[in-house]
């Protein structure tokens, strides 16, 4: 048997997939951003799994993955390692499903305020007096 038949009858070894820490790195050290789309595909279901268990609702939950997500872009460099790259994705989308929680219960509270703060609709009398100025001034008009 020659060397290339030797070699040829080898089995194949196929790479070891790359850490998160390192394709972390990659991202934040060389600015790739297939490294990051990777890490994203390696944790985007469990990412979306843990927001529609606090979010309760599909919809919700994609839109506070997508923000994280973009926090995770934006803060890349500020991971510190320790508990795991999964971890602290988990975290963040923890951390963005928190916030949406707040932002909409903000939301409510200041639209029912606004609701009990509106005037109440004006006197008939003031209403009836109105139309008959438009109808004045319509008659007016060429």
């Amino acid at each position: 048997m020659n060397a290339e038949t030797e070699q040829n009858s080898r089995p194949v070894q196929e790479e070891s997939p790359v850490s998160d820490v390192a394709l972390l790195r990659q991202y934040t050290g060389h600015g790739n951003r297939e490294a990051l789309g990777q890490l994203f595909s390696r944790h985007a279901d469990q990412a979306f799994r843990t927001a529609c268990r606090i979010m309760r609702n599909p919809t919700d939950a994609e839109d506070a993955v997508q923000s994280a997500f973009v926090r995770i872009m934006r803060d890349a460099a500020g991971y510190r390692g320790g508990e795991g790259v999964r971890m602290w994705i988990i975290q963040v989308v923890m951390s963005a499903c928190r916030d949406a929680i707040r932002k909409n219960i903000r939301r409510r509270q200041h639209e029912d305020e606004s609701a009990e703060n509106m005037e109440e609709p004006g006197n008939t009398d003031d209403a009836v007096e109105m139309g008959n100025l438009v109808k004045r001034l319509l008659d007016v008009l060429p």
